[in-house]
């Protein structure tokens, strides 16, 4: 598995570099390089990412957080309701 994970990385590095090496030149072959940087780049990000645990945003807040913006929304609930 961690093969893999250096293998996405690599190409990660190998598509900047290609894309990277397109600005560099001027001629029309430049921009197969442009684009086969661009594919190896989204390649390894897409891999990557798809990797990674999702995050909740229950995972970031504390219960007493959420049970004090719970108060503030009732509150402001209230205020509306009485004009």
């Amino acid at each position: 598995m961690k093969i893999k994970k250096y293998l996405y990385i690599a190409c990660i590095f190998v598509g900047g570099i290609l894309t990277f090496l397109q600005s560099a030149a001027d001629s029309w072959e430049a921009t197969y390089l442009m684009i086969g940087g661009l594919v190896l780049l989204m390649f390894g990000l897409y891999s990557v990412t798809r990797t990674l645990p999702s995050r909740n945003e229950a995972d970031f807040t504390s219960p007493t957080v959420m049970s004090e913006a719970l108060d503030e929304l009732e509150e402001k609930n209230e205020n509306v309701k009485d004009r």
